[in-house]
């Protein structure tokens, strides 16, 4: 039994297709759904994989139904990337809190330096996040979806990352200085309070809630300068709050769900630290928002002061609402809770509609 074993193992043997190459005994791995692509990206694992037998995968590595190698994860990767553009623009949009919240017209001066002020701003900050995933991408590439991102995934390459980072900074600089010198220096303090925050901030507990945070209350009184508009007080703690508590519910979310294993700020926060700072920081934005249209604006009409009463439950709904969902994966996104939370994308519809529709009354 033995030579015939041996005879048989030395005849050569027709070569067979791929698919039927590995044992089925495999195919019995768990599948894991990126959740934050959206676009059902599947991760499948041999279990296995960390081994260094022949059939073994190394971790991390994309298969198909079949168990092949599914390629380069350029899906994930274009949806991360969809993401980080969907941050950079978001918070872009915090400069305009300033001239749309006081409904005044704008001349043609000053509609471009607030278009230049947010170009500025987006560059700057686009060069901001280059430079941070250069250099952590080493951890990136431990994390489960931060793997994902062009430099860590190793898509892009360091040295071109950088190079956009500095061409995109240089714009910003340029941009900033054709509006006025004050908007410079906020973009300056703003590329500066990153780069603290990128190279041992981030690892400091509330100091790095604050730095975050802080980019867009920048961004806010940047807007402010470039359309000549003074920022309320009311408005500047409303934003300063609200901003605050979406930092504190992405770190909440990522304490709660595990899933934050490159930050490791988050060993310095407790659960209920986290939760009962997201009630506090709520309950400040609501009374910072009534505030400011009890004071903050000029008297209205009835009409008036009905839409923006609707717009202040519209903004208490959300609040309420995104306490409640802070523990939940898609409050790793902040930028994707209009898109991917219903409740949340009808309130802010119709806090929209009262705010302009208010202010076209005015």
């Amino acid at each position: 039994l033995q030579q015939r074993r041996l005879v048989r193992a030395m005849q050569p043997t027709a070569i067979q297709p791929r698919q039927n190459v590995l044992p089925k005994q495999l195919f019995r791995h768990r599948t894991q759904k990126d959740e934050s692509v959206g676009s059902g990206c599947r991760q499948q694992r041999f279990p296995g994989s960390q081994s260094r037998g022949r059939v073994g995968n190394p971790p991390g590595l994309l298969v198909d139904a079949d168990g092949l190698d599914a390629g380069p994860r350029l899906g994930c990767i274009d949806a991360d990337a969809h993401h980080r553009r969907g941050a950079v623009l978001v918070a872009g949009w915090v400069g305009l809190a300033a001239p749309v919240a006081a409904g005044t017209p704008l001349a043609s001066a000053e509609i471009i330096n607030l278009l230049y002020t947010l170009l500025a701003f987006t560059a700057g900050s686009s060069a901001v996040y280059v430079m941070n995933d250069v250099r952590d991408r080493s951890s990136d590439r431990r994390h489960p979806e931060k793997q994902h991102r062009p430099i860590a995934s190793g898509a892009v390459s360091s040295r071109a990352a950088i190079i956009m980072a500095v061409l995109a900074l240089v714009l910003s600089v340029r941009l900033s200085s054709l509006v006025h010198g004050e908007v410079l220096l906020l973009l300056s303090t703003y590329v500066v309070l990153n780069v603290l925050y990128s190279f041992g901030a981030k690892g400091v507990p509330v100091v790095e809630l604050i730095i975050v945070a802080s980019g867009f209350i920048v961004r806010l009184v940047a807007g402010s300068v470039a359309s000549s508009i003074p920022v309320s007080t009311w408005l500047f703690v409303c934003t300063g709050c609200g901003s605050l508590m979406v930092v504190t519910g992405k770190r909440l979310a990522e304490k709660t769900l595990n899933s934050g294993t490159a930050r490791k700020v988050l060993d310095s926060y407790s659960t209920g630290f986290l939760s009962i700072a997201i009630r506090l920081l709520g309950v400040v934005l609501v009374a910072s928002y009534l505030g400011w249209l009890i004071w903050g604006v000029d008297s209205a009409n009835g009409a008036q002061f009905m839409l923006r009463l609707l717009s202040a439950f519209a903004v208490s709904f959300v609040t309420w609402r995104y306490v409640r969902i802070a523990k939940k994966k898609i409050a790793e996104t902040p930028e994707m809770l209009i898109v991917g939370d219903r409740p949340i994308a009808l309130a802010a519809l119709i806090w929209f509609m009262a705010f302009v529709g208010a202010n076209l009354l005015a």
